[in-house]
């Protein structure tokens, strides 16, 4: 059992950089990702109080130049409430989250929930109604005798597609989260 809202919150609220390579697809391909978590400033965000985190990814497959982007988060810690999220990159995307589940103070191997459900518009003013929706769950499964991973599994549809991905933490006994796993949407 881990300390699970407490971890993601730590990881929202401070700096953290993570450097994952050489993970294999079942194709064979070869990935490689960065990832750094930068925190801003307290904000409103739909007209309710937000703190903000930056993240930054760059994914390289076989490497080479895969994926490049940068969104802002913007959550409640204390706990952990995921509000929405904008894209700087291309394509500028602007997710307002809604039927938000808790995350519980711990997780096991086996526990399960909704996390949120999003409406995905083009840009922050709406303009042109919405363009797709996201379901993000969550799941947590065993890793080692210290240890539990935490993952946020996501289905995306955007222009009537559908993909899945999943993001997943290790998280420690202590609330740490030491290194990330990751798959590339489908």
């Amino acid at each position: 059992m881990v300390p699970l809202e407490p971890a993601i919150s730590n990881l929202y609220a401070t700096a953290h950089h993570y450097d994952r390579p050489n993970n294999m697809s079942p194709s064979g391909d070869n990935y490689s990702v960065v990832v750094d978590f930068v925190p801003g400033g307290d904000t409103a965000f739909e007209g309710a109080a937000a703190k903000t985190t930056s993240i930054h990814r760059v994914v390289a497959k076989n490497g080479q130049p895969f994926s490049d982007t940068t969104d802002t988060e913007y959550f409640n810690i204390s706990p952990y409430k995921f509000l929405g999220r904008s894209f700087q990159s291309n394509p500028t995307l602007y997710y307002v989250a809604s039927a938000q589940g808790a995350l519980p103070p711990t997780g096991k191997p086996g526990d399960t929930g909704q996390l949120y459900d999003a409406t995905i518009y083009s840009n922050a003013s709406k303009t042109g109604g919405p363009i797709g929706t996201s379901t993000q769950t969550w799941a947590v499964t065993a890793d080692t005798a210290t240890t539990d991973v935490f993952c946020v599994n996501s289905v995306t549809t955007l222009g009537g597609i559908a993909k899945t991905a999943s993001d997943c933490y290790v998280i420690d006994v202590q609330g740490s989260v030491p290194s990330i796993r990751f798959t590339v949407p489908n």
